[in-house]
């Protein structure tokens, strides 16, 4: 079992490769946000305050891949999820709830097709 475990999160590693995942989120954006050249305006929901607030995202801010995982609703529906950080990323190792993004977390919804149908744009306190 645990090589097949394994076997899988080497797919899904191989399939989520970073410009995967930059390609589209960029593309993601542009399609559902306003854009201004290659800037996008987004609202991102603070955690800790309970609001959203209008942030610029670019094609040019850094991501970061945080986790991908596979998800199979009623067992016939699969999702799978990416975690990014966009913008430079501190890590916190003692304190994993402290970890910070330049500018946002988002994750991301795959479809089975592997194209992204949702996602989260989340902030906390810096």
């Amino acid at each position: 079992m645990e090589n097949t475990t394994k076997a899988f999160e080497q797919l899904i590693n191989s399939i989520f490769t970073k410009y995967k995942i930059k390609q589209d989120f960029i593309f993601y954006l542009a399609e559902s946000y306003e854009a201004l050249n290659h800037y996008f305006i987004a609202p991102i929901y603070n955690q800790d305050t309970r609001t959203f607030t209008d942030e610029i995202l670019s094609a040019n801010d850094p991501i970061t891949i945080l986790s991908c995982k596979c998800v199979i609703d009623h067992g016939c529906n699969i999702t799978y999820i990416v975690r990014i950080a966009v913008g430079e990323f501190k890590k916190h190792d003692n304190q994993p709830h402290h970890d910070q993004a330049g500018k946002c977390f988002a994750t991301l919804r795959y479809s089975v097709f592997l194209h992204i149908y949702d996602a989260d744009l989340l902030m906390y306190n810096k």
